[in-house]
């Protein structure tokens, strides 16, 4: 069984993919909704990753922390 990701890790996931104030790499919002649509099969911009608001950055967090434990590694 996967744990879910401690705090010290979220926080090097926003150090890593730079994701303030709400930016994720250079992913646009068309090509961030893809990639997670292609490679995780997770719809990023339902609501359910809506929790922070609406950019890029704040609905990474949600899927990291009431994501599937298999779609997130």
């Amino acid at each position: 069984m996967m744990q879910q990701l401690r705090p010290v890790e979220l926080n090097l996931v926003d150090e890593l993919f730079e994701t303030s104030p709400g930016y994720v790499l250079d992913f646009t919002n068309s090509t961030f909704a893809q990639f997670f649509r292609r490679e995780v099969g997770v719809d990023i911009y339902d609501e359910a990753y809506a929790i922070y608001g609406g950019s890029k950055g704040k609905r990474l967090r949600p899927f990291l922390t009431v994501g599937q434990p298999r779609s997130i590694a």
